[in-house]
């Protein structure tokens, strides 16, 4: 169970405590932009004080400071376009350079910035070893200077001990601060704290009020991509599932896939044109994104007569992409679009009709084109549909057609839709009102912002061999509610602890954080979490051995149709560990087992004859078990097959925990 740190008195000192940091915070700010003041009077109307409030090469040397954090920005990731390579020890100069500078009035902003940068640095080990010390020596700096990333990112320190030691109430602090300067982690973070009762008292109300303002902020992330018929969503794996081999063989597939494409497209099919633009407008599938490929093979489905190469190449005048912008053209290929039955060119052309963009507003127009796409079951014909319905567009207000359109679209994952329908859940608009239907599906919303694409770099480190890294990624994610990535930070703190080469904590072990992430993805309905949480309770690893507590777990796992925890459980019943012996359940556990994972026969097969030998032994023969005959010396031959078999399954299920 998670320490609730809760109550009025606790509340009183929380509220206290925020208070006097926002004074200090408003105090840093007002004195900044006070210098900043003084700075430009001194400069515009020096006759106003005789005596200088600065040196006269202040702003000069402000700004040399800022270009600094810039150029190091460019030394960090390198930069094309200013023929700049990469080169992070010259970056890292660039920022120490700047945090040394000792006026600590006016250049507060550039200081807090560059001890940000130079923290995350210090805590990825890019181009050097990592320094998690060193990095949240950093972070108290910038957080110290306003930084809500800062705020942030020490919470993060505090809250999981991977500097050292834990302080959860000073990073309750640290993400409440860092919220109020609408950092996006800590939103995330107070959200999934609040929503399941973790070290706050449980509200669902305060957690919806997070993840909603990180949801509308995901859904004007995404707006400009759904229009183009195209969705991002990162690509988050469990690392339990990958292998250097499952992605080789990924890799070989999706180039199959590729070559497949493109053969067709090369001989003239529209439909192989289109999808191969589609690939190159969004990148992926082994293709670097590159607008004007898509273009070229857009254009050659366009030329063609087809319709949805039309609808994508009106998308690219409109927003300009590898074109100037021409909303004149674009409007014209989505009436072309649309009049050959295409739904994003339908969709698009509405939506045109609907904001005035390039045409007169018509909302009657904008209905009609996107009834056309909601027949076709277009997801972001429906969306828009349902916005006129819920604001009361071209259409009389009605929230029972609005629900219904949000959520045939959610179904098809449009995350506008969902966010939609999590506001009618929310305030009851057409359904009873659902605080807790809207905040998951705020929740899911939110975890599908570009933001978590970090968590497919964390993949790639930790193939490549990097485990502190990813690990570190991982944990960040998981601090925020991020469900695979608490599994991901479970996974390497139980079976990669030995290769983490930076793990300074003094407390907990690598056993016990295991157990937080496995308990906290648990908690979100992850069977192979709920699992494994039965193996640590059952072993006694990260926690006391309690075999009852193993058995609740093993439980939900089963109901979840985990074919493991159903085994577990008629072992448990079989011998009488943690659960009344009974051979009857113990049977039944087992054959469900089978039932769903029929690669588990040997370790059943070999578990029923135990069991039949249970039976006998017991003298449980009424319950119709019969012993074929097997000769002379069967005694002999059955307590030899029976102790291989026992010392095979002890071997399997000792094997669950590594």
């Amino acid at each position: 169970m998670s320490t609730v740190y809760g109550g009025p008195h606790y509340d009183r000192m929380m509220k206290k405590t925020l208070l006097l940091l926002c004074l200090l915070f408003i105090t840093s700010i007002i004195a900044d932009a006070t210098e900043d003041v003084k700075t430009d009077v001194q400069t515009e109307s020096p006759t106003l004080n005789t005596q200088p409030l600065l040196p006269p090469d202040f702003k000069t040397r402000r700004q040399e400071a800022r270009e600094k954090l810039r150029l190091s920005d460019d030394y960090r990731f390198g930069n094309d376009s200013a023929s700049i390579t990469r080169d992070i020890h010259r970056a890292i100069e660039l920022l120490e350079e700047i945090i040394a500078i000792e006026e600590p009035k006016g250049f507060n902003k550039v200081k807090r910035d560059a001890a940000y940068c130079l923290g995350e640095i210090y805590e990825s080990g890019e181009g050097l070893d990592m320094n998690l010390t060193r990095a949240m020596e950093l972070y108290n700096m910038s957080a110290s200077l306003g930084s809500p990333e800062g705020q942030q990112s020490l919470a993060f320190y505090w809250a999981t001990g991977r500097a050292g030691s834990k302080n959860i109430p000073l990073s309750l602090i640290y993400h409440a601060f860092a919220a109020q300067g609408a950092d996006r982690a800590a939103q995330l973070t107070l959200g999934y704290k609040y929503l399941f009762g973790h070290h706050v008292t449980k509200s669902c109300e305060k957690a919806v009020e997070r993840y909603e303002d990180v949801a509308a902020q995901v859904v004007e992330e995404v707006k400009e991509l759904h229009l183009g018929g195209l969705t991002y969503t990162p690509d988050i794996q469990k690392i339990s599932e990958v292998t250097e081999a499952s992605q080789d063989k990924l890799y070989k597939e999706e180039s199959e896939i590729v070559k497949y494409y493109q053969y067709h497209a090369g001989a003239g099919d529209v439909n192989a044109q289109t999808t191969m633009g589609t690939l190159h407008m969004k990148g992926g599938y082994n293709l670097d994104q590159d607008y004007a490929k898509a273009f070229e093979w857009y254009e050659r489905a366009a030329e063609q007569g087809d319709g949805a190469g039309m609808g994508h190449l009106g998308f690219m005048y409109a927003h300009g992409y590898h074109v100037e912008k021409n909303v004149e053209k674009a409007i014209e290929l989505y009436q072309k679009a649309a009049d050959k039955g295409n739904p994003l060119g339908q969709t698009n052309l509405g939506y045109m009709y609907m904001t005035g963009n390039g045409v007169t507003r018509n909302l009657q127009k904008a209905h009609h084109y996107f009834k056309l796409a909601a027949d076709q079951q277009y997801s972001e014909g429906l969306l828009n549909l349902g916005i006129l319905y819920y604001n009361g567009e071209g259409v009389k207000q009605d929230n029972i057609q609005a629900l219904k359109y949000f959520s045939m679209a959610s179904a098809q994952g449009n995350l506008p839709a969902m966010y939609y329908l999590g506001q009618m859940h929310q305030f009851g608009l057409g359904t009873s009102p659902s605080c807790q239907t809207a905040v998951m599906l705020y929740k899911q919303v939110a975890e599908k912002g570009p933001w978590f694409s970090e968590l497919e770099a964390a993949m790639d480190l930790y193939l490549d061999g990097n485990v502190d890294a990813a690990l570190n990624l991982y944990e960040r994610a998981a601090e925020q509610g991020h469900e695979i990535a608490q599994t991901n930070a479970a996974y390497l703190y139980d079976k990669e602890c030995s290769r983490l080469l930076y793990n300074n904590r003094t407390s907990p072990s690598c056993h016990e954080m295991a157990f937080e992430y496995y308990r906290n993805s648990a908690e979100q309905q992850n069977a192979k979490s709920m699992l494994r949480m039965g193996d640590f309770h059952f072993y006694g690893v990260g926690c006391a051995e309690e075999l009852d507590r193993a058995a609740l777990y093993y439980q939900a796992s089963s109901e979840l149709r985990d074919a493991q925890a159903m085994f577990n459980l008629g072992y448990m019943h079989q011998h009488g560990l943690g659960l009344p012996k009974d051979l009857h359940l113990a049977k039944r556990h087992y054959d469900k087992a089978l039932e769903i994972e029929a690669n588990s026969f040997l370790a059943v097969y070999g578990a029923l004859f135990t069991l039949l030998f249970q039976f006998v032994f017991e003298g449980n023969f009424q319950l119709g078990w019969s012993l074929p005959s097997i000769g002379v010396g069967w005694d002999v031959m059955a307590i030899a097959l029976l102790s291989f078999i026992g010392l095979v399954l002890l071997y399997i299920r000792n094997n669950i925990y590594v």
